[in-house]
């Protein structure tokens, strides 16, 4: 990328196997400064991890880490804090098939085929389209 938009600057904070839940309770120690675009790809591993997606209210009320809706609200209101004229993408989480990690046969998971915790990976794709729908609305 930086070799075809050498004017882009662009800082990769990828945390693996976080959560949103993970990245909202540490979201002041992680050195994220302003910047004109953010981009945000979470909501795999809360599935995975069976994190309540919550309701649209709790983004609304702002009501604490608790549910995805609830950190998505923590992470972008920290955003908007560095800079509330920033692009912010929002980016779904994609069907997946059943995982199993090279370096350890223990760690697996099965594909979005499936429920965890009586959830359905589309429930948090689903989260994350209305939040991002209702930030359209407010910006």
């Amino acid at each position: 990328m930086v070799e075809k938009l050498p004017h882009v600057r662009y800082i990769n904070q990828g945390h693996n196997d976080w959560t949103s839940g993970g990245i909202a309770e540490a979201i002041d120690s992680l050195g994220i400064i302003k910047a004109d675009v953010y981009s945000v790809f979470l909501g795999t591993n809360d599935w995975w991890a069976g994190r309540p997606v919550g309701q649209f209210t709790d983004y609304l009320n702002n009501t604490g880490n608790t549910t995805v809706y609830g950190s998505f609200r923590i992470i972008i209101n920290k955003l908007r804090s560095l800079n509330k004229d920033a692009h912010i993408i929002l980016i779904t989480p994609m069907q997946r098939t059943d995982f199993v990690y090279i370096n350890d046969m223990k760690n697996n998971a099965w594909g979005s085929y499936k429920s965890k915790n009586g959830q359905s990976l589309e429930a948090f794709a689903g989260a994350i389209k209305a939040i991002a729908k209702y930030g359209t609305l407010i910006a």
